[in-house]
């Protein structure tokens, strides 16, 4: 599994050890990452008609609706994974 460090952290690390080596973080290509969001499928009542009413599945981020068994929000992109 990849692993991703923050630039200017590696840089302070360094610079603490020997400040000759800082030219190399910054010469090395970095990765767009962005954090995780976690969450998990609730269950929620949907009014329709008058005297109508159908349980949804909505994300307990976005809380929007979605679709069971998907490993993702398609809305916000949260991973449903139970919110661990």
């Amino acid at each position: 599994m990849t692993e991703y460090i923050e630039r200017e952290a590696a840089r302070d690390a360094i610079e603490e050890a020997d400040s000759y080596y800082t030219y190399v973080i910054d010469r090395l290509p970095c990765a767009d990452v962005a954090p995780v969001r976690h969450g998990r499928w609730e269950e929620d009542m949907l009014d329709g008609l008058p005297g109508y009413r159908s349980i949804v599945l909505v994300c307990s981020v976005c809380h929007r609706v979605g679709f069971a068994g998907t490993p993702y929000c398609p809305n916000c992109g949260a991973l449903m994974d139970g919110g661990k």
